[in-house]
């Protein structure tokens, strides 16, 4: 099928809904555009790679900016260079944090640069006043590391998690809202959940759970590891308590990059992991930043990836996206074998799918041995049914690249 054909499909099944007709075939059909973003980032290696959400390409004018930074923090010229010397020990500053209230929807004195989610959220699951027997919710699909955070306080403080599931392919928002709902009780004090699911790429409705939660007052807490730089959103809009996120996937910053986010009211309440050693006050968002020394060379390369996604746009980039995901998986679901996992419309570049008969761990398999191209496959330990393959195409694949997965697919399915 010729390419415009395909993009005239896509269209037709209201996938580029957000944009006009006229906008979307304009937008899609400047692959000079494209070409040139995905030729800022370096040659990737013999392999496809389609499942991008462990971690994203770094684009290589940031990439030398590191090595440069490095070179001089070596030597020991930080004192002469501004872009290094201007930064805390944590790597922070006044302008980065402009550039991501600026870039995620929030307010300057609510957002923090941290080393990554974990950094984020364990700070908000650990910082939280909990008495004995409190609750916290979570879903048995949320991050397993923030679930091994709670099973801890469990432990030393004696609070309670309370694992629960959520519809995972959800047509209708009020479906989730009401799992999370349900599971309140008099004991709840703090939900946690995933902004976005990493292996089925649902996007929950967080300022309707939020809200519901605020009511009853409970905090939220929000992992954003994979909406950020995926889909175009400003945290204020979500209504949360406290939201974090990893930089180094779909915004493409260097390893060792993640944000906090605090609602104002809520700083300080929060405790921060590590003491303030320059006695920053309670309600600074400061006060989270002081982890110890890290290399100034990561954070003085971020401007150059603030700039860089700027150059695309948020919502310019989640169409883009999406269009790389309905080029597959409006192919793939022409086989009557395919069943989706994920509810199109709540998601976005990560989306799963079920082949009837077909173990997702041999496709994986096969797909990286015999066609080098990367894919995910989904267990969840408490939904045996809920088996399958996913898939996450960054800006950096190509057209081309997607192609050669359609392909692979109908072969694979025609002899298994």
């Amino acid at each position: 099928m010729k390419r415009r054909q395909l993009i005239k499909g896509i269209i037709a099944t209201g996938a580029l809904s957000m944009l006009n007709k006229t906008e979307a075939m304009n937008l899609l059909d400047s692959e000079d555009f494209w070409d040139e973003i995905r030729h800022s980032f370096p040659e990737s290696s013999e392999y496809i790679n389609l499942l991008n959400t462990g971690g994203g390409a770094v684009p290589k004018a940031t990439l030398k900016l590191i090595s440069e930074f490095q070179k001089i923090a070596a030597a020991g010229g930080e004192y002469k260079t501004p872009e290094l010397y201007s930064l805390k020990e944590s790597g922070s500053s006044k302008l980065l944090r402009e550039m991501m209230a600026n870039s995620f929807g929030c307010s300057t004195d609510e957002i923090a640069l941290t080393r990554n989610a974990m950094e984020g959220l364990g700070t908000g699951l650990l910082g939280m006043d909990l008495n004995k027997k409190d609750e916290i919710i979570t879903t048995n699909a949320d991050y397993d590391s923030c679930i091994r955070i709670i099973q801890q306080r469990e432990k030393r403080d004696n609070i309670r998690l309370k694992l629960i599931d959520i519809p995972m392919f959800a047509n209708h928002d009020d479906e989730v809202v009401t799992a999370f709902e349900n599971a309140c009780t008099s004991r709840t004090k703090a939900i946690l959940m995933c902004h976005m699911f990493n292996k089925n790429g649902q996007i929950l409705p967080i300022r309707k759970i939020s809200e519901m939660a605020r009511k009853k007052g409970i905090k939220t807490i929000v992992d954003g590891a994979q909406s950020i730089g995926q889909i175009d959103f400003k945290i204020s809009e979500l209504g949360c308590d406290i939201f974090a996120a990893s930089l180094h996937k779909w915004f493409w910053a260097p390893r060792g990059t993640g944000i906090l986010y605090v609602r104002k009211e809520m700083i300080e309440q929060l405790w921060s992991i590590w003491a303030s050693w320059s006695g920053k006050p309670a309600n600074s968002i400061e006060k989270f930043e002081e982890f110890g020394t890290v290399s100034k060379a990561v954070s003085a390369s971020l401007p150059s990836v603030f700039q860089f996604n700027n150059k695309i746009g948020a919502k310019k980039k989640e169409t883009r996206l999406r269009y790389l995901r309905d080029l597959w998986l409006n192919q793939i679901l022409k086989s009557d074998r395919v069943q989706l996992l994920t509810n199109p419309k709540k998601s976005c570049a990560i989306t799963a799918f079920k082949i009837d008969g077909v173990n997702p761990d041999k496709f994986v398999k096969e797909l990286s041995e015999k066609h080098k191209i990367l894919i995910g496959s989904i267990h969840l330990h408490d939904k045996p049914n809920f088996t399958g393959n996913y898939l996450a195409a960054d800006l950096t694949n190509s057209e081309k690249q997607i192609y050669r997965f359609i392909e692979a697919f109908e072969t694979y399915i025609k002899h298994n």
